[in-house]
Parts: C-alpha cells; structure tokens; sequence
C-alpha cells in the first residue's frame, strides 16, 4: 500500500466513517428517486419552505457533514496528499454524488460551498486544478484543527449560539455586557457546571483560539495561495456568519478584553495581556473580515460585499447596530452544529462505505 493510499484510509476512518458522513454517503447512494431527493434537498426557502420535520433535518444534517468530507478530501488532493490512481471505484463513487443534479444545487445554489465544486471539478479531469507542494506539516496541522473543530463541545456550543444568536435565553449582547467585567466572566466560565452566559463565554473563548490557531496556519501557508484559499473556504461558512451577522460586534468584544484591567499585576504581565489583545485583533482582522477567496469559480455564490473589507470594518467605533436574528425558517444548523445538539441522537451505527 502507498504512503497516499495510507493518508486516504486514515482521512476516512477520522472524517467519514466515525461520523455521520458515512451514513450521508450510503443513503445518497440508496436514493433513487429524484423528485424526492429534490425536495428532501430543497432550499429551506421554497415550498412548503421551513424545515422542520425531524426525518428532514436528519437527512441534510448527513449530507452536509458529508460535504466537508468531501472539502477535505480536495485539500487533500490539492497538495499531494491522497491520490485519485490509489482508488479509482472510490472516486467515480464520489463524483457520482456530487453529479447528481439535487446534490449538486444543494451545494452550489442552495447553500454555495466552494470545495465540493472544485472536487467535482477536479474528478471531471480538470486540468486548471493541479497539486502544489506544500509541506504536509501544514495539512496535518490543519486536520488537527478541524478535529477540534468538530469535538469540542464548548466550541459546538458556540456554533450554534453564532448560526441562531440565541443560547438558552442568552444573546450575544448579554456576552457583550459580561465581558465588560473580568471578575463575572471568571465567576461564570470556571463554574464546573456553567449556566448558558457561562458556556456561550467558555464557548467564545475557544472560538478565538481557533481563529488566532487558524490564522497562524495561514500566514505559513500563504506561500501556497491556492492552498491557503481553500483551507479558509472549509471554515468560510462560520467566517462569513461571524462577520455578516456580529459585524462589529467581535471587534467590540476583543477591545472590551483589551481593556481589562486587574489589580497587582507586573508591567510584564501587563505586555503579556497587551500582546495578546493584539494578537486576537490582527487574527480576526485576517481570518474572519478578509476579502473571500474566490479561487476562480464565478457561479461558486461566494460573492464579496461591503462588509468583505477589513480595514473598513476594523474602522468603525465600537459596537455596531443590533444584530438581525434568524427565525425558524432559516435553514436548519448546519451538520457539524445539529450533531451536537440534537436532543437526541440514534445510536451510531457502524455504517460500511460501499465501494
């Protein structure tokens, strides 16, 4: 077996088959029926519009995890990493799902991700999609913070409060207000068991990290534009809810702990918060308010608009206007959210990839 092939069955094995991505795999492969995929796929827009029913919700939460599989799996083969030779039934499986016609609107009109397109691009022998070498440290690396990503339940938490702007009865305004004392934070994020303002604060905690983590990834992997790109377009979807619906919001929050202040502390403990501050202010600025790679794909639905330019949005005063707040016909939490937090989850099944 090759070194690629290797990197392959342990991508599936960690991303595919432990998840629900497994089981989005084998009922894509089940469904015949067009007209019902269609409408199981359906923009949540359309009629009867909402989402709701529990079978539904299930259904799209699968084949969205199975969709980022999928973006990593073109990471993947951007640098090198796996490759289509070492499994050819494997890919033309993969391609199969992406092709078909309900699948493919679900991700690029419905709810545009750039990544699965480019995959199905590169499997339809694309030439203008061809592997750089970057180092594969850095691809690891990456894994490993998509692995947080996905276990954390602080940062899952998170996510949902981010997609929803509501936790329990808490909204990110009430985030905003506590933060204003460093003393209440600690009181509520170091209780064993937080109340919701306390899981939302743990919750934004890790979310910073994760974006200071990601954006030191990216300062190394920009040496690879195309690469760098793409590993940004697998998180695009929470950047771009962060900065379309806090706005400056996040910015307000990074100053409000900037400005923290706390009694007998040493000049060097006070350049060690100064740093930090800094820190979060240029890795937000970099990761969450960047311009959007487009990477070449007019009909990808990622499209820039004013909010897209940092330097503007990290111009702006303090707090913005008060954030518009998605109702229950929006679409549902997207797969990485509604794993998390669904009231109950069926027991994993040990679902085997049909090759």
């Amino acid at each position: 077996m090759t070194l690629t092939a290797v990197n392959h069955r342990d991508l599936h094995r960690q991303f595919c088959a432990r998840t629900k991505a497994a089981k989005g795999w084998n009922a894509l492969r089940r469904q015949k029926d067009d007209d019902e995929l269609a409408y199981l796929l359906r923009h949540h827009r359309d009629p009867p519009g909402r989402v709701s029913d529990p079978f539904e919700i299930e259904f799209r939460d699968r084949v969205d995890e199975l969709l980022d599989y999928f973006g990593l799996l073109e990471i993947a083969l951007h640098v090198g990493f796996i490759r289509e030779a070492d499994d050819p039934k494997y890919w033309s499986n993969v391609a199969t799902i992406l092709n078909q016609p309900a699948v493919r609107r679900f991700y690029v009109d419905h709810y545009p991700q750039t990544l699965p397109e480019l995959l199905r691009r590169r499997l339809a022998n694309n030439r203008q999609l061809r592997t750089v070498n970057a180092p594969p440290n850095l691809l690891i690396e990456f894994l490993s913070l998509t692995e947080r990503l996905n276990s954390d339940k602080d940062l899952g938490r998170f996510l949902a409060f981010m997609d929803s702007f509501f936790f329990g009865d808490v909204t990110f305004s009430d985030v905003l207000d506590v933060l204003e004392d460093p003393t209440e934070v600690a009181r509520h994020a170091l209780r064993k068991r937080p109340e919701p303002i306390g899981q939302a604060l743990r919750g934004f905690d890790k979310m910073l990290q994760f974006i200071v983590a990601f954006d030191s990834l990216s300062r190394r992997a920009k040496k690879w534009p195309t690469f760098e790109a793409r590993l940004w377009h697998f998180g695009g979807y929470w950047f771009r809810q962060i900065r379309e619906n806090f706005g400056s919001d996040l910015k307000y929050a990074v100053n409000v702990i900037g400005g923290w202040r706390a009694e007998k502390v040493t000049k060097g403990e006070r350049a060690l918060h100064t740093r930090h501050v800094r820190l979060l202010e240029s890795a937000v600025k970099n990761v969450v308010y960047r311009k959007t790679p487009i990477l070449g794909l007019q009909s990808s639905g990622v499209h820039r608009s004013k909010r897209d330019d940092a330097d503007t949005l990290f111009a702006r005063p303090l707090r913005g206007g008060t954030p518009r707040r998605r109702g229950s016909t929006q679409r549902p939490m997207k797969a990485v959210q509604v794993r998390r937090h669904a009231v109950e989850e069926e027991e994993e099944e040990k679902a085997e990839i049909d090759s």
